[in-house]
């Protein structure tokens, strides 16, 4: 399961991952093979993480919306059960 559409949170992320993107690129001079890569290492730097972690809050979010498990522990340190 992915980024929850209800939350917007995928059209939000494309368009940060898009500045994030075109700011990281805009200035390679030149434009060889090791600048443009070294350029995607700084953006993976900079999102990786965030998206990372709000897939894994939208996966818990799903996974209470949707009744696959029922929270033992909330609101912080949430723990949950499987069914």
């Amino acid at each position: 399961m992915g980024l929850l559409p209800s939350t917007g949170q995928g059209s939000v992320n494309a368009m940060i991952d898009s500045v994030v993107l075109a700011n990281c690129l805009y200035d390679i001079k030149p434009t060889s093979y090791d600048n443009i890569k070294a350029a995607l290492g700084h953006y993976r730097e900079q999102r990786f993480e965030k998206v990372k972690a709000q897939y894994a809050d939208s996966h818990r979010n799903a996974r209470l919306r949707y009744g696959h498990v029922r929270v033992s522990t909330y609101p912080h340190g949430c723990k949950f059960k499987s069914r």
